[in-house]
């Protein structure tokens, strides 16, 4: 894990958050694990208290002499992300400048390249895994191409059915690297249910003995269980397997580029002999007429790196100003009451510190409830984490039961604070809408949804 410190853009001082619990201030950081960054690093053998990483937030009045200012401290701009700016050492910024070894190609397109695509440099993870020599197809969702070379065996018909399913932003990969993403919860949820189907108590002890099992020996023995037991275990975790859609961020490491998108096991893997199958669309940043530049089979001599993120499931997104003009009949009938409804719950508190204070509350606790996960345009990418001001203003607040410390000045700066990022949210974004991740399928309709989770009609 890559612990990056948060510094002034201006002043380049480290900055700082109160802990109410240990009553010191803490620096703040972005905590990155699993991340195509570290894979990097590792590649290069650079050590991480070499790197010297550091993030700072843009603001209003940052001019090109702040970051001059800290070029000059030995802190290099090596890419952006959002409102952020990442700094490293003079060595990992030269290598990153470096053909042989950068990230992403080096030419034209390069300031482009780690501006537009830095959030997926520093991409964080849950699981990650590694392909040693895979053979990967590289697909042309657009032209409906897999190149030139057609693997032996494969039909048309077969070529058409692959092609139907591939688009943007879509990768198949095999059934062991699936696994080798899965988390220990999500397999113990397998075992779960597999028991559960023969009548059996999954007992916590049993359940845990059994993922180290199958985690070792690659299958459920019948030591532990009956055969029957055994069987709907094994085909419960493997029926997971094949459900599971994860949005992955992947890395070729003897080629420039970084693929992003969503993943699922697939035959077509096995059918066409290969590894793992990509759209083209899911790569970025890759040298113009290297192989990741083109639809065919690519060999890799060294491993695909892959990082698994978010898993689909049923949750919220904003809706960002790109989305509303698309739709801008929705947009009048549908999302603008709700907008307005919004706008009038942030005027009702405007002038009431105490229903602000309360309003502080109600958002860092609903917060705590769901993972840190925001979509910024670029694809989803982590907040700063750590104890941030927020937190610590809504600690103060929930102890002050007479509710005079919303007068204190330094009470009324961070709610002031919140009231303008509300505002901000009201006028840019406003709503979340339910969501869920969904992969192409050439028969669907762009305006049309497949569920499987519903009944048919």
């Amino acid at each position: 894990m890559l612990r990056i410190r948060e510094i002034d853009i201006k002043t380049a001082k480290n900055l700082t958050d109160f802990d109410p619990k240990s009553g010191k201030q803490l620096p703040r950081t972005k905590d990155v694990d699993c991340s195509p960054l570290e894979q990097w690093l590792d590649l290069q053998g650079i050590e991480e208290e070499d790197v010297k990483l550091f993030v700072a937030k843009f603001y209003d009045g940052v001019t090109r002499d702040d970051v001059k200012q800290l070029a000059e401290q030995g802190k290099m701009l090596v890419f952006t992300s959002g409102q952020y700016a990442y700094f490293a050492s003079r060595e990992v910024a030269n290598l990153m400048q470096d053909d042989d070894y950068a990230m992403y190609a080096i030419g034209e397109a390069t300031a482009h390249n780690h501006v537009a695509y830095g959030s997926l440099i520093i991409s964080s993870g849950v699981k990650q895994t590694k392909t040693n020599q895979p053979r990967v197809l590289i697909v042309d969702n657009v032209n409906r191409s897999i190149g030139s070379k057609v693997p032996e065996g494969v039909s048309p018909e077969m070529i058409e059915k692959l092609l139907d399913i591939m688009g943007d932003g879509t990768m198949l990969i095999d059934t062991p690297a699936m696994l080798d993403l899965l988390l220990p919860k999500e397999l113990e949820a397998s075992i779960e249910r597999g028991l559960k189907k023969t009548g059996a108590f999954p007992e916590p002890e049993l359940v845990s003995e059994l993922l180290e099992e199958f985690q070792n020996e690659g299958g459920i023995g019948f030591y532990l269980v009956s055969a029957e037991q055994s069987r709907a275990v094994t085909d419960e975790i493997y029926a997971t397997v094949d459900k599971a859609v994860i949005q992955f961020r992947a890395v070729a490491e003897e080629l420039q580029g970084i693929a992003k998108g969503t993943a699922k096991t697939s035959d077509f893997c096995r059918l066409f002999g290969v590894d793992v199958i990509v759209s083209l669309d899911c790569i970025k940043g890759a040298e113009k007429g290297q192989a990741l530049d083109a639809p065919g089979l690519v060999q890799l001599d060294l491993c695909l790196w892959m990082n698994r993120k978010d898993i689909a499931r049923y949750g919220e997104q904003t809706v960002g100003p790109q989305v509303k003009g698309k739709i801008p009949n929705a947009t009048l009938k549908e999302l603008n009451p709700i907008i307005l409804e919004k706008a009038g719950e942030v005027a009702a508190i405007a002038v009431d510190p105490y229903a602000q204070a309360q309003r502080q509350v109600e958002r860092v606790e609903r917060n705590r409830q769901r993972p840190l996960f925001i979509d910024k345009g670029e694809g989803l990418s982590e907040e700063i984490t750590g104890y941030t001001n927020a937190e610590a203003v809504a600690a103060v607040i929930k102890s002050d039961e007479a509710g005079q410390l919303t007068q204190m000045p330094s009470i009324a700066r961070q709610l002031n604070k919140a009231m303008r990022g509300d505002w901000l949210d009201v006028a840019t974004a406003g709503i979340e809408i339910p969501s869920a991740m969904a992969q192409h399928h050439a028969a669907l309709m762009p305006w049309e949804v497949c569920n499987k989770d519903l009944p048919d009609g």
